[in-house]
């Protein structure tokens, strides 16, 4: 007999992790785009739509004392409007990106900054434990793809998705069990001698509650084409160019001595496991850490190759899936002191204890590169794509950047009040500085 698909199941070591973070921190993922046509009117019956196909958005977390589970519930996905021009939009995200879901659930909603009647930026938050950045863009795109069948009196047409295991479920046959250890005694090996430098706190007051903040630059059209082709000119790609940028303007930063840095970039396992799996809702990814040491001083595409020689160096080594193993170990860890007496306080005690022994990263650095996405839907176009993910509690400064119609979204997110806004603009600006640079020298 067929087997019913299955209708809730258990959280992966991956997806429970992001229900543990630094009080009062949650882990969401906003995206963001700026959409003209008739969004709002036909709004509803595309978020019907959407929950209807993903079946992680009909879900609540259940906790339970040595696991959580995805069960069913049965609210719709709310909807937020509010009236302003495109300068009040990142207060949104802000938002969004700090305000809790219900344990009843839905782990997602919608909100909407209206521009003009035909004109507005479209939010779509999610609970990080559902989906990633890759993730995200499959819900933006079906979203206005059921909406403008609405529009035009069509019938929504968005088959059903299954629930997906977890991504653990598809780790590689050759990297289960015992086969993944060399990797982990490698990536750990490589974490023990390589050393690398946080950013220094612009704040040290533990009594002020911690929250993300965050803030969206750009690269236009012709700067993001140029980026693309000397990246490939010299030998590297957009990922390494964006890894330069940052490790070069947190250097100026930090000093003119220079200190050992390191970033973490997340690598889409999309076409990485068995079976590959379409671009729908599912945290699907996993770190690789790219160290930058201290050296002489080194021209802007030296670094920019090294750091993409350095990321494909780790995942050779199956990096990605080792972090994935001992995601299942630190998740244990957590999950444990959260159940015992005064759970929280000792959770965040454990929390301190794994970020010095993990060697935090300078910063996380996460592109999705050119989006597979359609700009035009019927009566709708989507003129800007943007995401932002939280940070967990070894990162403080994130780097989320997508490219839609060769338009580079560079989206900074850090936690308040360990950074400052003074602090992230003078790195950002000097991180474009850089890349501009670095393109007027090429031509």
């Amino acid at each position: 007999m067929p087997v019913e698909p299955s209708t809730d199941r258990y959280l992966g070591p991956a997806e429970r992790l992001n229900l543990f973070n630094e009080a009062p921190l949650v882990a969401n993922i906003v995206v963001f785009g700026e959409v003209s046509g008739p969004l709002l009117d036909y709004l509803p019956a595309g978020l019907a739509a959407l929950q209807a196909r993903h079946p992680l958005l009909n879900m609540r977390v259940v906790q339970q004392p040595d696991s959580a589970r995805f069960t069913p519930q049965s609210s719709p996905l709310t909807i937020r409007v509010v009236d302003g021009d495109p300068s009040i939009v990142t207060s949104e995200l802000d938002r969004e990106l700090n305000e809790p879901f219900s344990a009843d659930g839905p782990l997602a909603r919608c909100a909407v900054v209206r521009h003009a009647p035909d004109r507005a930026t479209l939010i779509v938050c999610v609970h990080h434990s559902l989906g990633d950045g890759i993730a995200s863009t499959a819900l933006i795109r079906d979203l206005l793809q059921a909406v403008a069948q609405a529009s035009q009196g069509q019938a929504i047409d968005l088959p059903r998705l299954p629930l997906r295991p977890s991504v653990e479920a598809y780790l590689p046959a050759t990297l289960r069990g015992w086969r993944i250890y060399p990797s982990i005694v490698r990536m750990l090996a490589r974490q023990h001698f390589k050393k690398s430098t946080s950013l220094p706190y612009a704040s040290e007051n533990g009594q002020q509650p911690l929250r993300i903040a965050c803030k969206t630059y750009r690269l236009e059209q012709e700067e993001t084409r140029l980026l693309v082709a000397q990246a490939r000119r010299n030998g590297t790609t957009v990922q390494g160019a964006l890894c330069a940028a940052l490790f070069l303007a947190i250097e100026s930063e930090l000093g003119p001595e220079g200190v050992p840095q390191s970033c973490v970039v997340p690598v889409d396992l999309h076409a990485r496991v068995e079976p590959t799996i379409g671009e729908e809702l599912l945290l699907f990814n996993a770190p690789v850490t790219v160290y930058y040491p201290k050296r002489e001083q080194r021209s802007f595409w030296s670094v920019a190759s090294e750091a993409t020689s350095n990321l494909a160096l780790g995942i050779a080594r199956n990096e990605h899936f080792a972090s994935l193993f001992l995601t299942r170990f630190v998740t244990s860890l957590l999950a444990r002191q959260m159940a015992g007496p005064d759970g929280n306080k000792a959770m965040q005690d454990m929390a301190a204890k794994t970020r010095a022994a993990l060697r935090a990263p300078t910063f996380l650095l996460s592109n999705l590169g050119s989006l597979k996405i359609d700009h035009s839907y019927g009566p709708l176009s989507l003129h800007s794509f943007g995401f932002i993910g939280s940070l967990f509690f070894t990162t403080d400064l994130g780097c989320c950047i997508s490219t839609l119609n060769d338009v580079l979204v560079w989206n900074y997110v850090w936690k308040e009040p360990r950074m400052c806004r003074n602090q992230i603009d003078r790195i950002a600006s000097r991180a474009l500085e850089l890349v501009r640079q670095a393109l007027a020298l090429q031509q």
